[in-house]
């Protein structure tokens, strides 16, 4: 692995921002099982893993018919918005996945979507050249807030974890990131999560800013 550098991106509020689909997605998937999820339910699950968010909101007894039911509802809904409607990159984010494959990054996803998903929007934003690996909810066992994804990635990147870089939204997975003692860059949401660095957008990160967390 030797001084090969990593990033590991995650997708949906990272990338793109997604959250009005999966909002509307959750909002009428819920609403076939009589849950009424409200803007605090969807804020405090948004970057959570399917399984997860159900028994967050449905409790732990929550049958797993149901959790099938909801999540191919959920995930068709989302599915169908982004290829309807397509779907954009973040401010900053084309400009840096470019920036961090000619500095010779190693750059990977790290994701608690379906493969589905991620595959879907790498395919319509056009950035899937872009990945030395791909990793989904499919490729752990445990979801976010748990580090398992980034662990996984840094390995199928061939790199050392301490010499990763991980590119979080969800608050919940900044911590785990940080727990496990994984340098992170926290956008949006993230902020004010204690991370090693924060900013609004990605075009708010100051040039030089991943040399700095894993110098050469």
């Amino acid at each position: 692995m030797g001084e090969q550098r990593g990033v590991i991106w995650d997708v949906d509020g990272t990338l793109i921002d997604s959250s009005e689909y999966h909002r509307q997605a959750w909002t009428r998937a819920l609403a076939s099982v009589g849950y009424d999820m409200t803007d605090e339910d969807f804020d405090r699950t948004f970057g959570l893993r399917n399984d997860s968010i159900m028994r967050m909101l449905l409790g732990e007894d929550v049958t797993s018919e149901t959790l099938q039911h909801v999540e191919t509802k959920k995930e068709n809904d989302y599915r169908r918005q982004v290829q309807d409607r397509g779907i954009d990159l973040l401010p900053g984010v084309a400009p840096w996945l470019d920036k961090l494959r000619t500095d010779g990054w190693r750059q990977a996803v790290g994701s608690s979507a379906p493969a589905a998903n991620v595959d879907l929007v790498l395919n319509v934003t056009g950035i899937g050249h872009y990945f030395d690996a791909v990793l989904t909810s499919a490729d752990v066992s445990k979801g976010k807030p748990d580090p398992e994804v980034y662990f996984a990635a840094a390995a199928r990147l061939s790199v050392n974890i301490e010499r990763c870089v991980v590119v979080e939204d969800a608050p919940e997975a900044v911590q785990g990131s940080l727990r496990a003692g994984i340098k992170t860059v926290a956008v949006r949401s993230g902020r004010g999560q204690g991370a090693d660095v924060e900013v609004t957008t990605m075009s708010d990160l100051a040039p030089g800013a991943f040399d700095r967390l894993v110098p050469r």
